[in-house]
């Protein structure tokens, strides 16, 4: 006698664990094992995008800057950019040349970006990260990151 089951005797209806006194499991646990699949996966999507682009600053840098600023660059190479606002201190508004910028990252154009700046008799310096840092950071100037700022700083100029 086979220990296969017959293609004839799956065609009644019959399962590959009834032929040898197994029973298979019960639909219910099968439903419940999607369920669970379903909301775990759910529960994922939730906290991805909750969390999604959360406001990142190098707090030590912002700290150690005498000012930050959101500004649009002009010129990136010449590091002139155009004061929008600042934190900390007074920056005025308009154009201001900050030494440094062409080496700052990332390289944000076209969109306001929030410079943490160091003020030197010569003029402004992108503020630098404390070793062991990877350089000078300038930020995206999202609305969340302008509020974050707000909670750390009052507003200079608005």
């Amino acid at each position: 006698m086979s220990a296969v089951p017959s293609p004839a005797s799956l065609d009644r209806g019959a399962t590959p664990c009834q032929g040898r006194g197994i029973t298979p499991p019960p639909r219910w646990r099968f439903r419940l094992l999607c369920m669970v699949a379903a909301a775990w996966g759910i529960a994922l999507i939730v906290v991805a995008v909750s969390t999604a682009n959360p406001v990142v600053f190098n707090r030590r840098q912002i700290e150690l800057s005498d000012a930050v600023v959101m500004a649009r660059v002009i010129d990136r190479a010449a590091g002139a950019v155009e004061v929008e606002s600042s934190w900390k201190a007074d920056v005025p508004r308009g154009r201001i040349t900050v030494h440094n910028l062409a080496a700052s990252q990332p390289e944000l154009t076209d969109t306001p970006v929030l410079i943490p700046l160091t003020f030197w008799a010569v003029g402004y310096e992108v503020t630098p990260i404390p070793p062991p840092g990877p350089g000078r950071l300038v930020y995206p100037a999202t609305p969340n990151a302008r509020e974050e700022l707000d909670r750390l700083f009052k507003p200079s100029v608005r």
